[in-house]
């Protein structure tokens, strides 16, 4: 068996070659500078590289400022993760205060006494008041039920105290003195 093998071929198989070792070298280098650091100069040695299609070659002057690699490390770690993707512990957040408990709404109120003094009599010794509510009279004495939703707890002669039924609320209807 032969293998046909053309000029071209060859040529361009030597031009890769020569990539791969121009590359390998480069990684040589830096490689080795990284663990023994920066090649010294030697006094008086003149570093220049000539390219066709460049001017005059760079020149390194001795003692100039390199890369110092050692700042590139972080602080406080020597050892590198390898496992990227490795389960970790997510940081315990603490859950919010409970917001505080809102104040507990108004008592309710009973609506303003729908009563308008009228006068009052006495007769053997209990107390009757007439009131108006709206446009029909009432007369009133203790223990009265007006409607379902007020009783008359108290006739004095100073007021009238009413229950609003519906919260037992006490409510005063002033009358004033006797005159």
């Amino acid at each position: 068996m032969t293998i046909g093998v053309s000029r071209p071929n060859v040529l361009k198989a030597a031009v890769a070659a020569g990539g791969l070792m121009l590359a390998a070298t480069i990684v040589v280098g830096t490689e080795r500078e990284a663990r023994d650091g920066p090649a010294q100069p030697v006094a008086g040695a003149r570093v220049s590289v000539e390219s066709a299609s460049a001017g005059p070659a760079p020149q390194v002057k001795p003692g100039a400022p390199d890369l110092d690699l050692a700042r590139l490390n972080r602080p406080g770690t020597t050892e590198i993760e390898d496992d990227l993707f490795a389960l970790r512990t997510p940081p315990v957040i603490a859950p919010p205060a409970p917001p505080a408990a809102p104040p507990p709404p108004p008592k309710p109120a009973g609506p303003p006494l729908p009563f308008k003094f009228l006068g009052r009599m006495t007769d053997g010794g209990i107390l009757t008041v007439f009131v108006a509510q709206g446009n029909q009279n009432l007369s009133l004495r203790k223990g009265d039920v007006v409607d379902n939703l007020y009783r008359v707890e108290e006739v004095s002669d100073a007021s009238v105290i009413f229950v609003y039924l519906p919260l037992d609320e006490r409510q005063a209807l002033q009358i004033g003195g006797m005159n």
